[in-house]
């Protein structure tokens, strides 16, 4: 079963074409990235798949209803939205803010009051749980925002930019958090320009580029399927520039870039053990020193960079 389908979905602002046939399955149970630079989408496309946005083509679906422009509250008991920038009653304290999310969802206050309180112990927002959330910095708030939406145990949670105002600690516990949420059955689609993040967490991933899908693939496929292997020269100091340009001169050798003392390159569908060889004998061949070589495990950021540069999509 699908919890989100999108097909054909465009969405314009005037002249500026927003999103342009965007295709999206996520499957129930999943946790499901989706990953783009910003102002490529990923926002225009969430809230119009919560029906906050008109689409001026395409179908959507959530839980197998399709969505209509104004008329989902029905469909929006069943889930939980963070968007990117929260915003609460400033005249609220934490506290009330749950409280009020309690309510909002029918949750019986001997449910809510527990469970309010162990997830702002949870965010470490307990001691600053009577602060007014006015006075709260954006991480705080995004924490907060965290908490809220995850009290009412939706079976859907559609977070935009999670964990942008984290710092890197808090990030790690943000994305624990959200696979623990998935062993309890919800399934997660969630938004982030910050690669590593998706890669550590996301079973699938849809990347999203000037409003257009370039990709939709598990984790594993992208690494294996759209980056061919990668590799790391290091040379003598004075030789560096030297084995620059030669590798680039090669047609063999894709994205040669340099990384302090190191060359980094890819190639897209050389046998592994054949190119190393042809890479070696060149540099050898040309007298330049080579005192490291090794092959590097492709990344999502491999995928993403290659995609975003005009490499294949699919």
């Amino acid at each position: 079963m699908n919890c989100i389908e999108t097909s054909n979905l465009h969405k314009s602002f005037g002249s500026v074409k927003a999103l342009q046939k965007v295709d999206v399955v996520v499957k129930k149970g999943s946790i499901h990235g989706f990953l783009g630079p910003n102002g490529a989408g990923k926002t225009t496309t969430i809230k119009t798949i919560l029906g906050l946005l008109k689409a001026n083509q395409g179908h959507i679906k959530v839980f197998d209803q399709k969505v209509q422009f104004g008329q989902t509250e029905t469909l929006l008991q069943e889930i939980g939205y963070l968007p990117q920038d929260p915003v609460f009653p400033e005249h609220y304290n934490a506290i009330e803010v749950m409280e009020l999310t309690a309510q909002m969802y029918g949750i019986s206050r001997q449910v809510a009051v527990p469970r309010i309180k162990e997830l702002l112990k949870y965010y470490e927002l307990n001691k600053d749980a009577t602060r007014l959330v006015k006075n709260y910095s954006k991480g705080m708030k995004q924490r907060l925002g965290l908490a809220t939406v995850w009290l009412p145990e939706p079976k859907l949670l559609i977070l935009d930019e999670p964990v942008s105002a984290l710092d890197p600690e808090g990030r790690y516990y943000v994305l624990e958090q959200i696979k623990q949420i998935k062993n309890q059955g919800t399934t997660v689609f969630f938004s982030s320009h910050i690669l590593s993040d998706v890669e550590r967490v996301a079973d699938k991933v849809t990347i999203i580029n000037k409003g257009q899908i370039l990709l939709e693939k598990s984790t594993d496929d992208m690494r294996s399927n759209y980056v061919g292997s990668a590799y790391v020269v290091k040379v003598t100091p004075e030789q560096q520039n030297q084995a620059q340009q030669l590798l680039q001169s090669l047609d063999e050798v894709k994205n040669v870039t340099v990384k302090g003392s190191s060359i980094s390159f890819q190639n897209p569908q050389a046998e592994p053990a054949e190119f190393s060889k042809l890479i070696l004998n060149t540099l050898l061949h040309s007298d330049i020193g080579v005192l490291k070589f090794t092959t590097v495990e492709p990344t999502l950021e491999d995928v993403f960079l290659n995609l975003i540069n005009g490499g294949e999509s699919a």
